[in-house]
């Protein structure tokens, strides 16, 4: 019924259903806490305590890595056709300790909501989400096709100014990194 989704796709919800390009950018998710909140300053680990309540959105990427790194955690589970920014106001209305979002979630968020919530102090993020294009089963010379302009792109620096034009903040995205460096 399709011979790609080229839209961006995380490969985590559909691995083994549909093929993949190789990634053309990198899409960080952090933790996102209320401003006093000190715990897991540095020590996401800590977040695996059945003491502690993580904001979940059904079918979202975080909720299906928070519930692997973190299964002794609670659910603040929401329904999928909620908004994404949801699992945050669940944050800040105290419902739950924790959510995990993209940058870009967060920093619209707090374009509304200034000094509500605050990044988790970690030296890395929670997770590196992998961004292709799906393509069906077994279509591998669209798949290689896809991939060697999705590598062109990279080593050529057109994806870096295709990033540049649609980042509003620094760091947003992850950029797959050249081959030859």
């Amino acid at each position: 019924r399709y011979d790609a989704i080229c839209g961006s796709l995380f490969n985590i919800p559909r691995a083994g259903k549909i093929d993949y390009t190789i990634p053309f950018i990198y899409m960080p998710a952090y933790g996102y806490v209320r401003p006093e909140e000190k715990r897991f300053d540095n020590n996401l680990t800590a977040i695996n305590d059945p003491a502690v309540t993580i904001a979940m959105l059904d079918g979202e990427g975080s909720t299906t890595i928070a519930r692997r790194l973190y299964p002794k955690a609670k659910e603040y589970a929401l329904p999928q056709m909620a908004e994404i920014s949801q699992m945050l106001l669940a944050v800040a209305g105290k419902k739950a300790d924790v959510a995990f979002a993209m940058p870009s979630v967060f920093d619209r968020f707090d374009k509304n909501n200034r000094n509500m919530l605050k990044q988790i102090p970690s030296e890395q993020p929670f997770y590196v989400f992998s961004l292709s294009f799906g393509i069906r089963p077994g279509e591998q010379q669209l798949k290689n096709m896809l991939d060697i302009v999705i590598k062109q792109l990279v080593v050529s620096g057109e994806m870096d100014r295709i990033i540049d034009k649609y980042e509003e903040k620094p760091g947003t995205f992850l950029r797959v990194s050249k081959p030859y460096k």
